[in-house]
């Protein structure tokens, strides 16, 4: 769970990466529709028995938020990166 944990929060910062690259360029980053978040969520409630829905439910808020904190540690990183020079 913790490697799991880690993966997402690294892929997190690899994606503030991704859309400061995107935006230092001039191009606009895409964006992800709410729906596919929606969809996400859902899919493992029709797909799946309830109880195993619900630990899968509970592992896809587990990654965002991981996701989360890693693009926003990426960006304080960067923040104080740049406050130093």
């Amino acid at each position: 769970f913790f490697e799991f944990v880690r993966h997402q929060f690294d892929l997190g910062k690899g994606s503030y990466l991704f859309y400061t690259i995107h935006r230092k360029a001039g191009r606009t980053p895409p964006s992800i529709p709410i729906s596919v978040y929606a969809g996400l969520l859902i899919y493992p409630f029709s797909a799946r028995g309830f109880g195993r829905a619900v630990v899968l439910f509970i592992l896809i808020i587990c990654a965002q938020i991981a996701v989360a904190m890693g693009f926003f540690a990426a960006a304080l990183s960067s923040q104080h990166a740049q406050d130093a020079r």
